[in-house]
Formats: structure tokens, sequence, C-alpha cells
């Protein structure tokens, strides 16, 4: 179904901002903490969505070195209707939070229990999961580290596994979506490129970290003489920079951070370097070209002003990175392509002779302008506008609504990791 989600998840955009314990009842979302650096997170501008703040486990992050937090806070936003439809299924997106911030402060910084209760109103229902993943240094970067867990498996099989034995999902790739903000929209692409036969389509808004991060010897310097307090209590740039490091390099052997450094006698330790481009997107994607093209959408975005939009990796670092990083094996769906450009504002990938460009189509860019200033995207918006953005290509991939018994047959039929409304013929928006 094309547009079961299109109403809803363009809300969440344009809106101006295992185990387990037991779930609170649903209702009001609690207020969130205030974070250094971010302030309080906006008030409820009216009444919203049912949502539950729930503990899940993390298999995957059991025995990791920081000390981080097993068991999980998420919030769980639901449909209003879902304590009266007991026999419905709805299909779930999965929504990962940017760096330095709680998932509960962003949901209220979207106004996401807001937005649904509005979208209900026009036939728009699915679940919210917003996992938590603050570290101690302010973010897992959603990657596989022996140092802080590993994120990747939490998310893609932990958490979703979780969610499905638990509510009434639509428990199947063709009714999964995974979204995120910055840090969060890296790990859109890290954990779909990884785990691509649990999620549909994917959206990554803002993404951080796209080209290979590199270091100065001056600035490497600075990173390694920092105490653990220091990074700690750091600013936002030397705790991006160590949680960077924890993720991408580490070291169970090299206390006290058990991480690399990338600085070795007296100068940059490129070896380090490569492992850190190994975990970037640009890098991964010539890895990674049947598992993106699996996905039924994918949609990226940033504001003109923004960075990350030039942010393509000096083409030097590809070739070692790539090779210091295999691709998963995964299962995979059939018959999508990856959209071609149909907007100004796009993510341009190249390696040799493969080329990947992922955009908002044009349909979505048609309704963001018909939505008025609000939604324009020629100017740098303050960080908390950044969240204006296009979502209508991510509903392309997503089938809510009541379970059906013909859907259900047909889902039944399928082979693991298909998708059975895309295996019908792939719908293109217009």
């Amino acid at each position: 179904m094309i547009r079961h989600i299109v109403g809803a998840l363009t809300g969440l955009a344009l809106v101006s901002a295992a185990g387990l314990a037991a779930a609170q009842p649903a209702g009001a979302a609690p207020t969130p903490k205030p974070i250094p650096g971010f302030g309080a997170a906006p008030k409820p501008n009216g009444p919203g969505a049912p949502v539950q703040m729930i503990k899940v486990h993390g298999k995957s992050l059991e025995g990791n070195l920081e000390g981080d937090a097993v068991d999980r806070d998420v919030e769980v936003i639901l449909p209003p209707g879902y304590a009266k439809s007991p026999h419905r299924r709805y299909p779930v997106i999965y929504f990962m939070h940017g760096f330095g911030i709680t998932a509960g402060w962003f949901a209220a910084f979207m106004h996401a229990p807001e937005t649904m209760l509005a979208a209900s109103k026009t036939g728009e229902e699915f679940i919210v999961v917003l996992p938590d993943t603050d570290t101690k240094f302010g973010g897992s970067m959603y990657s596989s580290s022996p140092t802080t867990g590993d994120f990747e498996s939490f998310i893609a099989n932990d958490l979703t596994a979780y969610i499905d034995s638990h509510y009434r999902t639509l428990a199947r790739r063709s009714s999964r979506g995974l979204v995120g903000h910055s840090m969060g929209g890296y790990g859109v692409w890290k954990v779909a490129m990884d785990h691509p036969e649990k999620w549909s389509s994917i959206y990554a808004m803002s993404a951080c970290c796209m080209s290979a991060r590199k270091e100065t010897l001056e600035s490497a310097q600075k990173m390694a003489a920092l105490t653990i307090d220091q990074g700690v209590n750091g600013n936002f740039g030397v705790k991006a920079g160590l949680a960077s490091m924890v993720a991408w390099s580490p070291d169970p052997k090299n206390p006290p951070f058990y991480a690399d450094f990338p600085l070795k006698d007296g100068a940059v330790d490129q070896s380090v370097l490569d492992r850190w481009a190994a975990n970037s997107p640009i890098v991964m994607v010539s890895a990674h070209v049947p598992q993106l093209k699996s996905f039924t959408a994918i949609a990226s975005d940033g504001g003109d002003k923004d960075g990350s939009v030039s942010d393509r990796g000096p083409a030097s670092t590809a070739p070692a990175a790539a090779a210091a990083r295999p691709a998963r094996s995964s299962r995979q769906g059939r018959g999508s392509t990856i959209d071609p450009p149909d907007t100004t504002t796009e993510t341009h990938v190249e390696n040799d002779s493969t080329s990947i460009t992922t955009t908002v189509a044009a349909r979505g860019a048609r309704e963001a302008r018909s939505a008025g200033p609000s939604a324009s995207r020629t100017s740098e918006p303050p960080w908390s506008q950044k969240l204006v953005i296009l979502a209508t290509v991510l509903s392309r991939g997503l089938t809510g609504g009541a379970t059906r018994p013909a859907r259900r047959r047909a889902a039944d039929r399928s082979r693991p990791g298909s998708c059975p409304d895309r295996d019908r013929g792939r719908r293109r928006a217009r």
C-alpha cells in the first residue's frame, strides 16, 4: 500500500521540531530531562498518541567494556486505536536519534506523539519505536564494538524481536522502516547495509559521518592526551571524536578507553584511520550494492547549507578501507532499484564504475513545497529546524493497516526476506 504511512511520517518530519522490564501503561510521554548543550525538550503542543516507556534487554550489548547499560530505555508510540482494535496489526518505524541526546528528548523535540494522533485522523496508523543509545561519551554510533557493545545487532535483532513478540506488529520485512537523524541517519546507512533483510525502506535525515574521518597530527595528539574524565565532561566535538574512536577502532587490550588512538610513534596512525574509514557509508556502499538495491525505497536528505550534503569523502581512502570491511552475508529481497535523482539536494556516491544516488522523489518535493515557507530548504535552518525534511519516498516500502487474510497468506507463501507487495511489481512515486 503506497500511501499507508506517508501522512504520519511526513508529519513527523514537518513538525517544527532476550529479557525485559514491565512496560508502563500507555499514556502521555513523561517529560525528558534537560540535556546540557541542548536544554529542555519542548513541551507538548497538544494531545498525543499513547506512549509506553519500556526497557529492552540487549543481549548484543552484554559484556561491553565501557559498562554502558545493557537494558535500554525505549519509547514506543502506539496508534490511537491500538487498544480498541485487538485483532489489528501494524507496520513499525524504528526511529534512531542523534548524538548527545536521548530517545525521549528527541521524541519530545519532534512532537512525535502529537503528530501520530493527527496522522491517525487521516487513516495513517503505525507504531513508532525510539530506542535510546546513549553511551559514556554520548552515542553508540550504531556500530558494533566490544567497547560499547554491538548496537547494530541490538537494533536489527534484539529490538525488532522484542517489539514483534510484545506488540501487534506486521512482523515482516515489508512492514518495517528504518529512520534516523544525524548520528541516527548515519546509523540508518550502516544498520541497513549490514542487515538489509530486516527493513523494506530506509530514510537518513542529515546523516553525519558519511565520509572517512581524518585527523591531523595536532588533532591526534590532542585526542591521545585526553583522560577519561576529560572525555566524559568534554564538549560536543571532544565527545563525538571519542565516541567514534571507541566504536570504530576498539581494542579490548588497550585500557582505559579500550580503543586505539590515531597516533603511534609520534605520527598519525594510518591503520587506525583505515579502520575508521571502513565504517564510512561512502566506503561501505561499493561492497553493499546488492543490499541497497534490495530495498523498496531509499530516502536521504540534508539542508542545502548542511556540510553533510557535500561530504563525499576522499576517494583515496576507499580501496584500503573497503578491503578492511567486507560485506556481511544476508538474505536479499528482489525487484526494486535505487531511484534516480529528482531534486537538487542529494547524496551521490561513486566508486569505480558504480554510481548510486539516493534522493527524495519529486512527488515528495512538490508536497513539501506546497506546505509553505516552513518547508523551504533554500537557506540554512537553525538546528531546531533541521528536521524540516521530506518523507514521502519511505512510505512506498511499508505495508500497513489491519491484517487481511489474503495478505497474510501471501506473506506466508513468500520466502524469508522477501517483500510480497514489491514482488507484485515495483511502485513508483508520481
